[in-house]
């Protein structure tokens, strides 16, 4: 059997408080300095603005001797604010085809908040959008309500063709809760960390304080397994480190690879 690629990777690349951590204070190129220690990186630019071409052209340049791979964020008006028709999805399509041209492009994401539950309309709308950007990259959700834990339910989604994220994140308990989903696109497995800090379900904190969590040695090798088990049946897994407070996240791939180093 066909050991399956993993790839390590970053959630985003330039934080303030990131400089003399990460990448030093006064660097000029970040997205550089972030891509030449990962595999990957995921793009959260496009999260909160439509991409670009222009912007996607760089970055692909910019990191073209390296080789990155990225995934990237659909917009959060097809996530949640829930105002998509075909021509704002044909504008974000446009956006994104140097990314998908480079043969770097590996996924999109689509990452929905706790409040989308498993009915007959969310499926429909996930489908929408798989079905508008197939022709750029695989299409992955992130799912967090508990209602999607249901076998009907993940069975519906692989129904639409979309790889469904493997969650590392405080809602183990009480939400979306799969180890193991199983639901792949093209065959990969999207295995997202956001830590663990409980400051997730508490009104008004802030986003850097929800993502501040540094995962401990017992906590690696609890990732390391999970891992594993994920791998199992997925010809390729990508491993996105979402705890980015002060380059927490950049510590926990790079303890990961040493881990999964060790073990081969």
């Amino acid at each position: 059997m066909t050991t399956p690629e993993v790839l390590f990777g970053v959630a985003g690349w330039s934080y303030p408080d990131w400089r003399g951590v990460v990448y030093p204070a006064g660097c000029k190129d970040t997205l550089r300095a972030v891509a030449a220690r990962v595999d990957l990186v995921e793009i959260n630019n496009t999260f909160y603005r439509p991409p670009s071409a222009k912007n996607c052209a760089s970055w692909v340049e910019r990191t073209a001797d390296l080789g990155t791979r990225f995934t990237a964020k659909l917009p959060q008006e097809f996530t949640h604010a829930e105002r998509f028709d075909d021509a704002a999805i044909a504008a974000a399509r446009e956006g994104f085809v140097p990314l998908a041209q480079s043969g770097r492009l590996v996924g999109l994401l689509a990452q929905f908040n706790y409040r989308l539950r498993h009915t007959d309309g969310a499926v429909a709308r996930i489908r929408r959008l798989a079905e508008g950007f197939a022709a750029v990259a695989p299409l992955f959700v992130e799912v967090r309500h508990e209602s999607w834990n249901a076998d009907a339910a993940l069975a519906a989604l692989a129904g639409c063709g979309v790889g469904v994220l493997e969650l590392g994140y405080p809602g183990m308990v009480g939400g979306f809760s799969r180890d193991v989903t199983g639901v792949r696109a093209a065959g990969a497995a999207y295995f997202r960390l956001h830590g663990r800090n409980r400051a997730w379900f508490r009104r008004g904190a802030g986003r850097d304080e929800v993502y501040d969590w540094r995962y401990s040695a017992r906590e690696i090798e609890q990732i390391r397994e999970r891992l594993e088990r994920i791998r199992a049946g997925a010809g390729r897994v990508l491993v996105v480190a979402n705890n980015h407070f002060r380059g927490e996240a950049m510590a926990v791939v790079e303890q990961l690879l040493a881990r999964c180093r060790e073990r081969s």
